[in-house]
């Protein structure tokens, strides 16, 4: 069974070895990513005029948590109670799957959500797993809860907030929660599992995707790019002075 349902929406960070509130300062960030540059890009950075320039490009959003809030918020309206309902008896028969088209940070976006009834960890389990997109939240190390427990996520306010509407909408009278920073993963994962005496579990999860119509703007055929590769062109984007990498 499929179906397709259709719906805009577009703080400080912690220290999180350290656990206390500290201000996300965008000028260390950029100087942190550059420190393995080669000699002329760190000269050429190191001039405070051009870190300001760099950070004025940059998203403050998408550094926060919040964003993903907000993708939440921009699906929540297309479901239905029944999306979020189990057998009353037994497990899920096949695998039922409903795709949603919504509107996010002036784009279009799917999600999805799937049924199903697995073997997992020994026994048979009910999931409903919803899937969203991640796209420009930039994943920063401030959520990860420590270096040795690297999928872990922090315990604030803010993740508090970001929490809230989502627990809005889970079914169970009571639930055994668990959160995933994965960051090597590029992901984001919450899972409830039902402490009602069944085996059931409910995973909404942001991961990568791409909005509706996405395509590239260069398209070539493969004479046309082969003709490409043998034309004039500079050395790099960069500049003849920067040769590296070559």
């Amino acid at each position: 069974q499929k179906k397709v349902r259709e719906q805009r929406f577009r703080g400080t960070c912690l220290d999180s070895d350290q656990g206390s509130r500290q201000p996300l300062d965008l000028h260390q960030m950029v100087a942190e990513n550059i420190i393995s540059a080669p000699a002329p890009i760190k000269r050429k950075f190191e001039n405070k005029a051009e870190m300001e320039a760099i950070i004025r490009e940059m998203d403050w959003e998408k550094l926060h948590i919040a964003t993903l809030k907000q993708i939440w918020e921009a699906l929540a309206p297309l479901l239905k109670a029944e999306d979020l309902t189990f057998p009353s008896s037994g497990s899920f028969l096949g695998r039922t799957n409903v795709d949603f088209s919504f509107e996010w940070d002036r784009r279009r976006w799917h999600a999805t959500l799937a049924k199903k009834s697995v073997r997992y960890a020994g026994k048979t389990v009910d999931f409903i797993n919803i899937k969203l997109p991640l796209d420009g939240f930039l994943m920063p190390a401030e959520y990860a809860t420590s270096r040795l427990q690297p999928n872990g996520m922090v315990d604030t306010k803010e993740v508090d907030r970001f929490l809230g509407p989502i627990l809005d909408v889970i079914p169970f009278n009571d639930y055994r929660f668990e959160s995933f920073y994965k960051r090597k993963e590029n992901r984001v994962e919450l899972w409830f599992w039902d402490n009602g005496g069944a085996d059931r579990c409910i995973t909404i999860k942001w991961e990568p995707g791409w909005p509706e119509n996405y395509s590239s703007t260069h398209s070539y055929s493969k004479a046309e790019l082969l003709a490409r590769m043998k034309a004039p062109k500079p050395e790099t984007s960069w500049g003849d002075e920067y040769k590296w990498g070559q």
